[in-house]
């Protein structure tokens, strides 16, 4: 194996290859519409923690109350945990999906997008964290007994309030995501062009979220342009998909230059 397959395969990664094997052995359309089933998936697995686990998000404050909750209905809390993770899990299949989709469209821009999904979605997994801390300083742990109730509340409830500013950062890159996604939308053939501009739109609503007061003072409308754009493209890949004819016909376009520099080279 020569040094620039050997370069290619590292730089592309394992997960990628897969995801490109899979992508040339199934129609656009459909693979459009998986994406569009892992879209929907994760509003609906965010849904089920929120309401099994109440009182956590963009609209609520998070105080003693909502630490209170979680340590008393721990049953709930680790039924509605593993949907919180699965939320992060469909970001990272979604990512490569919408990479191998876009692709076409500009590939430097859909790695861009990858670039920003991956600080959002580890950003995600902190959020994670958080929730957990509470239950272990509260767990009774004896590595802990050296510190009073109060004092092991009073550091809960500080790691529990780390979660909505951690939030509202990964909101913010999760905003540059859907920017750069709306763009590839708009200038693509296969996806309608209002698409795009929703997109875009809903990326700008969660771009807000990089200045915590200018975002609160926008609440719940930040929120709600946000959702337009994304359940806007839930909808389209769902119901009809992307266009395949001109998805390849933008592949085969976008292949072109390519081959012209790959013959230059050999030249």
């Amino acid at each position: 194996m020569n040094a620039d397959k050997m370069t290619a395969r590292v730089a592309d990664g394992t997960g990628a290859s897969h995801v490109r094997q899979w992508m040339t052995q199934t129609s656009p359309k459909a693979s459009g519409r998986i994406a569009g089933a892992c879209y929907l998936a994760i509003f609906v697995a965010r849904e089920i923690f929120s309401v099994l686990v109440p009182n956590l998000g963009l609209l609520n404050t998070i105080d003693a109350a909502t630490l209170d909750h979680i340590v008393s209905h721990q049953s709930a809390f680790w039924v509605g945990y593993p949907f919180f993770l699965l939320v992060v899990a469909f970001r990272l299949i979604l990512m490569l999906l919408f990479y191998e989709l876009f692709k076409p469209v500009n590939k430097r821009i859909a790695l861009l997008a990858v670039y920003f999904n991956i600080v959002a979605t580890t950003l995600q997994a902190v959020m994670a964290i958080t929730l957990l801390a509470p239950l272990v300083l509260l767990g009774g742990e004896h590595s802990l007994t050296a510190l009073t109730p109060d004092q092991l509340h009073a550091l809960a409830l500080a790691a529990l309030q780390l979660y909505n500013p951690i939030y509202y950062i990964a909101l913010a890159f999760f905003g540059c995501y859907d920017l750069l996604i709306g763009y590839l939308a708009f200038k693509s053939t296969f996806i309608p062009r209002p698409i795009g501009v929703l997109m875009g739109i809903t990326g700008l609503g969660w771009l807000t979220f990089s200045i915590p007061p200018i975002a609160a003072y926008l609440l719940p409308y930040n929120s709600i342009a946000g959702a337009i754009g994304e359940c806007s493209m839930i909808l389209w890949l769902c119901v009809l998909g992307v266009n395949s004819q001109r998805w390849h016909e933008q592949a085969s376009k976008a292949l072109e230059p390519d081959q012209s520099v790959r013959e230059r080279a050999a030249v």
